[in-house]
């Protein structure tokens, strides 16, 4: 959605997978092989390093160019743990910091951010959904394998359980 395009807003590049580093004085975005000629054509390379990943890492970039001292903020909501203990890792190497904002630093600049999508949440119907939500629920308790429950925290996932969809 149009409100989450964070990384297209701030640096150009539409690939559906990238990521930005933003420095005082440099900055850089990592890309896979997909996308080496698109991010290229898309993003200011005066501004942005345009960096394939099997070339270089985020981690590898950041040990190599964040100052000693320097703070590298991250979205704690947009991070998963194993990529904070990665970051933690490179940044720690640069003999710097790792912080949790408490607010993205691009919401907080993003002045024509376009609205969320306020649609009404509906049922899909078992003939587009394939099964029903019980039969899907028994399926998902058949495969715990003995574990007594599991934790489904992607509202993807659990739009598919429930049978749920939303604009």
């Amino acid at each position: 959605i149009s409100c989450a395009e964070r990384l297209a807003w701030l640096t150009g590049f539409t690939g559906s997978a990238g990521l930005a580093i933003v420095l005082k004085d440099k900055a850089a975005v990592f890309v896979d092989g997909r996308y080496t000629l698109q991010v290229c054509d898309q993003v200011d390379t005066k501004v942005f390093a345009p960096i394939a990943l099997a070339e270089c890492s985020p981690e590898q970039w950041i040990t190599h160019n964040l100052n000693s001292g320097a703070r590298l903020g991250y979205d704690p909501w947009l991070t998963t743990q194993a990529q904070m203990k990665r970051f933690d890792g490179a940044v720690t190497k640069a003999d710097g910091v790792l912080v949790a904002v408490s607010q993205n630093l691009i919401d907080a600049i993003w002045q024509d951010r376009p609205l969320r999508p306020m649609g009404a949440v509906q049922l899909y119907p078992k003939k587009f959904a394939g099964l029903d939500v019980a039969t899907k629920l028994k399926r998902i308790a058949k495969s715990l394998s003995g574990l007594d429950g599991l934790l489904i925290s992607d509202p993807h996932a659990m739009a598919w359980a429930f049978n749920i969809r939303g604009n």
